[in-house]
């Protein structure tokens, strides 16, 4: 007899001995029933189902039902080990139903759980899964086992997780989060961890997620178990999949790699363990044979031909789960080489994302070059000619080009969230003939670079005065005509403004800009509109990127309008849209020399730190006959207050020691109630709710139009 069928031995014997008496007692089925558990706890599948169903056949001479039901649940836990699930949960049910005519809540609540893990983990059926870990929960509760109670709370969350059911599962996963930190378990610290990595990869909170994944590893390292190093092996392709979804691709592709190998290692072990327990089967069965030949009773007869039987059917089982994993390796390794193509192709979607931010500079360049040039260029013409009849245009097209720079500086620092930005259109009244009149100035030195010409022709029944955003169309012209001149030398440009229709107290008029250049081949027509899109010429050096065109079709795509192109290659090119706009009445207009009405003796105080804001603020107020004094800090502001009286404050934001918002509020609380007017640089959506929550009035946005400026210290001055 081999030492490994010593214990089967015993088993026989005390069998026997036992069935010469008429009834086993319950302590001595209990006894047969632990020693299954134990062979079973390691791995000894064999002689715990000979013990379980020993200890079956005892139990229901006597009518235990909990031992009954003990004897069920060791023999579907073993129905499981060798993969007939559908058996193991049958056998679960009647160990069910006997544990539930019993008074014993720790049987009722096992079996519950292993009904729960049966349809969770083997069968990938979570809401019966889940149904019944909840119902262990209420016996889990009377016995007050908190083991337990974490490790159900963990498997309700696992399995609420992996049908995507976040909400659900994340307060379950809260209540075993303390008893797993308190008791610092190994396998429950690594579900913990690996189960928080998931919940906040899903919800995109990627610093969680990688930190929770990170210590679930750590743990898995720490505890030195197989068993843990076994289950870790999936939160490496989990951590996989949220560096990939972080765009970190160089981390994803190592975490894979990670998982490729521990999975590999984990299915050579899982492949030499089938062979060995092959093998053991060939022994049982000898020894089967064995028992057969030496013993002539019934009993042992009976037995030994359910082992032969049983190990026959064992045996079988095996082959089918070593196809079975085969298979399964074969369907994992199509998997990882379709995660592997994905990897592939976001490595060179990643790669074409940073050409083109290596472009952005040279982007920012060409788009900045023609109002810097005509603000350059107006500069030295007024300085060299001081005297010149012509500095009044040279002004206004010095003026018009600076408004623009800061229109396009805005632009291209957002221009990669252009598409999910919304560009609000602001209203105002401008001279149209006037407006593309001071471009042509500013564009003129550019265009005779290149010995072009550049030609208006308005519809003089275009309505004089007009409402719209004057900026972005000024915006979609210049880039139009920037755009042609780059394209064309020796030749025209013509910018046409015609009248389409009017209706009530609205215009639709069709804009042209048509040049004699280079022109754009049909396939390229649709792309030109595209961000940092840029035609290969030959033949000449073109800078920039393209940014323009892209920026003028999502300006006019704004005004609810569409733009047009008609070009043949050295033949020229004509873009073309058409704009709706109101038309102006009489009480809209404001003629650029109207003079506003001045309030007499109104007093000002600007508070600003910087010297030149500081400067030109109050050379405007005093050049319109205001009085003003300055501060250049909160703090000096606060001390002339006490002593002086103004009519209006106006307030830089960014200051140093107090920033303009805590400088209100303390004026504020001084109750002094003078109005105060925000001075600012920021955008609208940075400080709007702010200025007005510290108490202040109004918002100027700097750099104003000096007409709007007065007109906006006159409104609060009236009132």
């Amino acid at each position: 007899m081999t030492k490994n069928y010593k214990w089967i031995f015993v088993v026989l014997i005390f069998q026997f001995i036992s069935a010469q008496k008429s009834n086993w007692t319950h302590n001595a089925i209990a006894k047969v029933l632990k020693e299954s558990g134990k062979c079973f706890q390691n791995l000894e599948c064999e002689k715990s189902i000979i013990a379980a169903k020993i200890g079956l056949n005892e139990a229901i001479k006597i009518n235990d039902h909990e031992l009954i039901a003990r004897a069920y649940n060791l023999i579907a836990l073993n129905l499981e080990e060798f993969s007939d699930f559908d058996k193991a949960i049958l056998y679960y049910n009647k160990g069910l139903q006997q544990a539930l005519k019993s008074k014993n809540d720790t049987i009722k609540e096992g079996i519950y759980l292993n009904i729960g893990n049966v349809y969770s983990y083997r069968k990938n059926d979570f809401k019966r899964g889940i149904e019944n870990y909840k119902k262990a929960l209420q016996y889990i509760r009377k016995t007050k086992d908190t083991s337990e109670l974490m490790f159900t709370n963990l498997n309700i969350a696992s399995a609420y997780f992996r049908i995507e059911d976040y909400k659900n599962g994340l307060p379950y996963l809260q209540l075993a989060e303390p008893f797993a930190i308190k008791n610092q378990d190994p396998e429950a610290l690594l579900t913990l961890y690996s189960l928080y990595g998931s919940y906040y990869t899903y919800y995109k909170d990627f610093k969680k997620a990688e930190a929770n994944f990170e210590e679930a590893i750590r743990v898995s390292k720490l505890s030195g178990s197989q068993f843990l190093e076994t289950f870790s092996i999936n939160i490496y392709r989990d951590f996989s999949k949220l560096y990939y979804r972080m765009n970190k691709f160089d981390k994803a592709y190592l975490m894979l790699n990670v998982y490729n190998e521990k999975h590999e290692q984990i299915y050579n072990q899982e492949r030499t363990k089938l062979i060995g327990s092959l093998e053991h089967k060939l022994e049982v069965d000898d020894f089967k044979k064995e028992i057969y030949k030496n013993n002539s009773q019934i009993q042992y007869s009976r037995i030994v031909i359910g082992l032969f039987v049983l190990g026959f059917i064992i045996l079988v089982i095996l082959i089918i789960v070593l196809i079975k994993t085969n298979n399964y390796k074969k369907k994992i390794n199509v998997e990882l080489e379709k995660v592997n193509e994905e990897l592939t192709l976001a490595k060179a979607n990643l790669n074409e994302a940073l050409d083109i931010k290596s472009q952005f500079i040279s982007t920012v360049t060409h788009e900045l070059r023609t109002p810097l040039y005509g603000v350059v260029g107006m500069t030295d013409l007024l300085i060299s000619n001081p005297n010149d009849t012509n500095n009044d245009s040279y002004l206004d097209s010095l003026n018009f080009s600076a408004k623009y720079l800061l229109t396009l500086v805005n632009d291209v620092l957002k221009i990669n969230k252009l598409e999910e930005t919304t560009i609000f259109l602001e209203n105002t009244q401008f001279n149209l003939f006037a407006e593309i009149n001071s471009m042509i100035y500013s564009l003129k030195f550019l265009a005779q670079k290149d010995n072009n010409e550049i030609i208006f022709e308005f519809d003089a029944s275009i309505p004089k005065n007009i409402i719209g955003d004057k900026n972005r169309f000024s915006q979609v012209i210049m880039n139009l005509v920037s755009n042609s001149i780059k394209f064309t030398k020796n030749g025209e440009i013509i910018i046409t403004a015609k009248l389409q229709e009017t209706e009530l107290h609205r215009c639709k008029i069709l804009f042209e800009v048509k040049d004699t250049g280079i022109g754009i081949s049909k396939e390229n027509q649709k792309k030109i509109f595209d961000k940092f899109f840029q035609i290969e010429r030959t033949g000449g050096v073109y800078e920039g990127t393209g940014v323009g065109l892209y920026i003028v079709q999502k300006i006019i795509n704004v005004f609810g309008s569409s733009i047009k192109v008609k070009s043949k290659e050295d033949r020229g090119t004509t873009f073309s849209f058409i704009l709706d706009f109101e038309i102006a009445n009489k009480e809209q207009i404001i003629e650029k020399n109207d003079y506003l009405e001045i309030t007499k003796d109104a007093k000002f105080l600007v508070i600003d730190d910087n010297d030149i804001g500081l400067l030109l603020t109050s050379k405007i107020l005093e050049r319109n006959n205001y009085i003003c004094k300055t501060a250049k800090s909160g703090v000096l502001a606060l001390e002339m207050l006490k002593n002086e009286t103004f009519d209006i404050i106006l307030m830089d934001l960014n200051m140093p020691i107090l920033s303009g918002f805590e400088t209100a509020i303390k004026i504020r609380e001084m109750g002094i109630k003078t109005t105060i007017i925000a001075f600012t640089a920021a955008s609208k959506e940075q400080v709007f709710q702010s200025v007005f929550d510290s108490g202040m009035n109004d918002i100027i946005y700097k750099p104003f139009d000096n007409i709007s400026f007065i007109q906006t210290i006159e409104k609060h001055l009236h009132k």
